[in-house]
């Protein structure tokens, strides 16, 4: 073995990089005539983020290492090289960055440590958006004094991509948004957590308007319709330098409008205890008295008097949206079987109300609820009260509303809509119209071959009929382009459908394997965790059986 600082092996091995389910995934290989040594040491050196991992894999034809997320960043790779003779074996070290998919570029080692901070590379979308690159939109907002559009989205999220299909491509909205900084974060990459802790987002889309600074000013949670949504922009632009600090501080000296203000964007963050401490003023003259309920609710743990509760909003706030919610949430309370002609009295009063609201949709003015929204509660209770045919003939009223929605849409093919495209699917193989849902779906899969969220949506229609073998197949295409939190949900999929087709090991592996390389925000109110957790649910009933 050599023990000189002379080395005897080429000077570098190959490296190549992919980005795979969020992970950058790097392959290093030996030259011709050599090999890796596989009890000695081999590391990867996030440098850029100063963090060191060990190899997933190794054997003496290749060393397989992962690093967490897709960001630009220097790294090195260390392993040992022996020649085929084992007449020596030295330790090598490759110095690579990587800058966007598919590209890997050597590089010089810097001269200094502060070389490492390379400013984040940004791209900006069709709409004027900075993607995921939240300190250049923050740098920008501070040096041009302009507010901030925070939109917290999800690709596989319909109302988020309704945002794009009818507001953001408006001309209105390109001229409308030109006052702000615009910033698109993908809720599931990790870049996206320390502002989602930061603004408590809890639903996609969420819109958050915020100064200059980063305070916020107020927000929006769903899809809303133009008028109403440019009414918001406008009023966030004009409270520009009114930021969420300065209001509460007006309501704690007793400003019963800031308190109101205040009151409700603690709501809208499922802050509740903080949503009842400024709304409690309200009374039942208000227009905004349901939301002061909604915060009482919210913040009732004692599951008797949370019904309690409920009963008593439920009295004094009828035939409303939020009557509907209430509703909902009360029948869920009712799940021992000792209760089940309460919650069906339940479920019927639920339908009644749908009804209500179908025939009069002025009542939805206002709110994110659709009447393809409320047709959908309607035909899902109806399957609670397992009434097939009824739920089908809800979902299949749905599905007009959204074929009426495409037809409206402006400048933009209606096989290309990936929002209402979804829904409608869903509708449909709800509905039991299994052929035109499937037509919907693999249209959607040649639109967009390297998204997850078509094959996953496709994958769910099929284990629910039953159909495992292709519910595996989609499930695992899914799987192929999924990242950070999307990747629990394929995840899960896919080893259903294993576990449903008889391979327990193969489902089991699987979910243990995703998982181990799992990156955990320490926020636990952010809902990785809650896919996480319910992931290793997943994993304790494979375990038990």
């Amino acid at each position: 073995m050599a023990q000189n600082n002379t080395l005897r092996a080429p000077d570098s091995f190959t490296l190549k990089a992919v980005l795979s389910n969020y992970n950058l995934r790097i392959e290093s290989k030996p030259p011709k005539a050599h090999h890796i040594n596989i009890k000695a040491p081999a590391v990867i050196e996030d440098l850029t983020n100063k963090k060191q991992y060990k190899s997933q894999l190794i054997k003496e034809d290749r060393a397989i290492f992962s690093l967490p997320g897709s960001t630009y960043r220097i790294f090195q790779v260390s392993l040992y090289l022996c020649d085929d003779a084992n007449t020596y074996c030295e330790k090598h070290t490759v110095q690579a960055s990587w800058k966007n998919k598919l590209e890997l570029e050597k590089i010089k080692p810097p001269e200094k440590a502060n070389a490492l901070l390379t400013p984040q590379e940004f791209k900006i979308d069709e709409y004027g958006f900075i993607l995921n690159a939240p300190e250049k939109a923050f740098e920008i907002a501070k040096k041009d004094r302009k507010p901030l559009l925070i939109d917290f989205y999800g690709i596989w999220c319909p109302p988020c991509n309704l945002l794009d299909e009818e507001i953001y491509s408006l001309p209105e909205f390109k001229k409308r948004s030109e006052k702000f900084v615009k910033l698109k974060l993908d809720a599931d990459d990790p870049v996206s957590w320390p502002l989602k802790s930061r603004y408590r987002v809890g639903g996609y889309p969420t819109l958050v308007f915020a100064t200059p600074d980063g305070d916020e000013i107020s927000r929006l949670v769903g899809f809303y319709p133009k008028d109403e949504f440019f009414s918001v922009l406008e009023k966030a632009f004009l409270k520009r330098d009114e930021s969420f600090e300065k209001l509460l501080k007006q309501a704690q000296q007793g400003d019963l409008e800031a308190s109101k203000q205040v009151g409700v964007l603690y709501l809208e963050r499922k802050d509740y205890e903080n949503a009842y401490l400024y709304l409690k003023h309200l009374t039942n003259t208000d227009l905004e008295y349901e939301k002061l309920k909604a915060a009482e609710i919210g913040k009732t743990e004692d599951k008797a008097l949370l019904k309690e509760l409920l009963e008593k909003s439920i009295e004094e706030i009828s035939d409303s949206i939020s009557t509907l919610e209430f509703l909902s949430k009360l029948a869920e309370l009712h799940e021992d079987p000792k209760d089940f002609q309460k919650k069906k009295g339940l479920l019927q009063k639920l339908v009644a109300l749908t009804k209500k609201i179908i025939t009069n949709p002025k009542k939805i003015k206002g709110s994110e609820w659709t009447l393809a929204d409320v047709l959908t509660l309607q035909a899902t209770t109806y399957e609670e009260l397992k009434e097939k045919n009824l739920a089908q003939k809800a979902y299949e009223a749905a599905a007009q509303q959204y074929k009426k929605s495409l037809a409206n849409l402006r400048g933009i093919r209606s096989t290309a809509s990936r929002g209402y495209n979804l829904e409608l699917a869903y509708c449909l193989g709800k509905s039991g119209k299994i052929s035109q849902a499937e037509k919907i779906y693999t249209t959607l899969q040649k639109e967009y071959p390297k998204e997850f969220t078509f094959y996953f949506s496709h994958a769910r229609l099929h284990f629910e009929l039953k159909n495992y073998l292709k519910a595996k197949e989609l499930s695992e295409k899914a799987l192929e382009f999924s990242y950070g939190d999307n990747k629990l949900r394929v995840v899960e999929v896919v080893a259903q459908s294993y576990e449903a087709l008889g391979d327990k090991k193969a489902a089991l592996k699987l979910v243990q394997n995703t998982l181990a390389s799992i990156q955990l925000p320490e926020d636990k109110t952010i809902r990785t965790h809650r896919y996480f957790n319910k992931l290793k649910a997943f994993e304790k009933k494979l375990l038990s059986l």
